[in-house]
């Protein structure tokens, strides 16, 4: 293309804008694949928990005495299948629960009562007992007592969403922990077997439009390739320094599998480097493609001074092909679609091409399905904030590329003519007729921080919301939006108009649906949010 003697800057304004165009140069932050696939998965994964009690009567010289013993918990990780309910975790994640282990609970919370309330801690002289004394003290007590004692167990066994809700749970399928030590452990007075098992329960939960996660083909896997566990660590699930808001917020680890392995009992493990830990226990770990090819079984530890160590990068797997054998069994439908799995992943999309205002109204119908879930609220945050840097919805660098194109039109239109000898007409423009300055009107505030203060609506209108910067009326409450909405004139009509806040605006009753766009009348109250953080009355004039 010849440029000729076109003016230097009408040339570099044309170069400025073919280059923008090509380039699709934008200022957004584009989501990586990799973030897409593991918003998409995090919703499905869950928390699981069981509290255990038990009431001890023991006999004691003609008299009967009951104790509660102390509670016995414990956590950890499982994953939604299907979006009526079912999911998958370790077995011993719910061992304590199942009923096989009721008779190992019942000696449990009997030494437990023994050891607390019948165990001295030393001899009628004061001198300390020996722990080989206070064995062979428990040894007796219990072959003396436990016969004739009576201990009646009461379990609890709950899934956690990760948006806070809780379900009784009941588990289907049950395979034992994985354990070197096999056969039956004595004491008088009492026997236990202890099995080896594939590690693997399926539990049931009453639910519906649950998000799920699917499996992959384990026996496909090659050294090396990517693993992303999620699960719930203790470490940071009770971490001093994190606020308990973000508990239920999962926690994503990676590596890679680093070895094929066989259990005690010659039963395939997938060995990884991605740090698990207590906690971790039962979580899903995927692969690339967002499919389960494993489940967080267990760890290498080592003792430190008495304690327990985990060793990181040498932590293991149940397949996810040895996981399906329970699935089958447990006569699950995996064919059925999750609703929420629908709408959220259409939301993760429409805010990556971006589309802020599609993706907002996407996201409003995953939360109907599935409130408070902290991925759907970081991306519905997330898009409030891109969109309340547009104007209108209307990306702003478009709207330049627009603007520098009519003017250098304009320019080349003005350019040709004038190296012609022609100049472009200029039409006589008639002189404006003077308006008619419309009546001001005001808000009177009645509820929240700003009550009993009016404020008068200017011909830019006002604009009501959290941020100092940006608008006219400021209100300090988490549950106002940065920009919350707008009261102003439009085509000669006072109107209000919420800005895609996140708790909604409403007219004159929480009761009805929040508003987009509403004209307004005398007296009408606008409400910042169901839970009124703000409430304006209108006057007109």
């Amino acid at each position: 293309m010849k440029y000729g003697k076109l003016p230097v800057l009408l040339v570099a304004m044309m170069l400025c804008i073919t280059f923008s165009v090509q380039t699709g140069m934008c200022t957004e932050e584009e989501e990586t694949p990799l973030q897409k696939l593991l918003l998409r998965l995090k919703p499905a994964v869950v928390l699981i928990y069981s509290n255990i009690q038990a009431q001890v009567t023991i006999q004691l010289e003609g008299s009967r005495k009951t104790f509660n013993a102390d509670p016995m918990g414990s956590a950890g990780t499982g994953f939604l299948i299907s979006s009526d309910g079912y999911l998958v975790t370790n077995g011993h994640v719910v061992a304590d629960y199942h009923e096989s282990n009721e008779k190992r609970l019942e000696q449990q919370f009997f030494i437990m009562v023994l050891q607390k309330h019948f165990v001295p801690q030393s001899d009628k002289s004061g001198r300390p007992l020996t722990d080989q004394e206070k064995q062979q003290l428990l040894i007796q007590l219990f072959t003396q007592l436990r016969p004739a004692a009576t201990i009646v167990i009461k379990k609890d066994l709950h899934v956690l969403l990760s948006n806070g809700e809780a379900y009784p749970a009941e588990i289907k399928q049950y395979s034992p922990p994985i354990s070197p030590m096999t056969g039956k452990i004595s004491i008088p007075g009492a026997e236990q077997k202890v099995e080896t098992g594939k590690d693997v329960a399926i539990l049931k939960i009453e639910g519906r439009d649950l998000p799920t996660v699917m499996f992959g083909d384990s026996g496909r896997l090659q050294l090396g390739e990517p693993v992303y566990v999620i699960g719930y660590p203790a470490v940071v699930f009770s971490h001093d320094y994190l606020s308990k808001k973000t508990q239920l917020d999962s926690t994503v680890t990676r590596g890679h599998v680093s070895g094929s392995k066989l259990d005690v009992k010659g039963t395939p493990v997938i060995q990884t480097d991605a740090s698990l830990t207590w906690g971790n226990s039962g979580g899903p770990a995927f692969n690339s493609k967002g499919e389960v090819i494993g489940i967080a079984t267990f760890i290498s530890i080592s003792q430190t001074l008495g304690a327990q160590q985990a060793i990181q990068g040498f932590n293991f797997l149940v397949p996810g092909n040895t996981a399906k054998e329970f699935v089958r069994a447990s006569g699950v439908d995996l064919s059925a679609e999750s609703l929420f799995n629908k709408l959220w992943y259409e939301a993760i999309e429409l805010y990556a091409e971006p589309d802020y205002r599609k993706a907002l109204s996407k996201i409003d119908e995953v939360n109907r399905l599935m409130p408070n879930q902290p991925d759907v609220r970081k991306l519905q945050l997330a898009a409030q904030e891109k969109l309340s840097t547009q104007k209108d919805g209307f990306p702003l660098l478009p709207l330049l590329i627009a603007l520098a194109g009519a003017l250098l039109i304009g320019g080349i239109v003005y350019y040709v003519l004038r190296t012609r000898g022609r100049k472009p007409a200029v039409p006589s423009a008639p002189v404006p007729e003077a308006k008619t300055a419309i009546p001001a009107g005001s808000l009177r505030c009645d509820e929240g921080p700003l009550a009993g203060h009016s404020f008068t609506i200017g011909a830019a209108g006002v604009k009501i919301g959290r941020d100092p910067a940006k608008n006219q009326v400021v209100i300090e409450n988490d549950g106002v939006s940065r920009e919350h909405a707008w009261i102003g004139m439009e085509n000669g009509r006072m109107m209000v108009k919420d800005l895609n806040s996140l708790n909604g605006t409403y007219l004159n009753s929480t009761e009805s649906d929040r508003i987009k766009s509403e004209a307004l009348k005398d007296g009408d109250v606008i409400i910042l949010g169901k839970g009124r953080f703000g409430a304006f009355t209108y006057r007109a004039g």
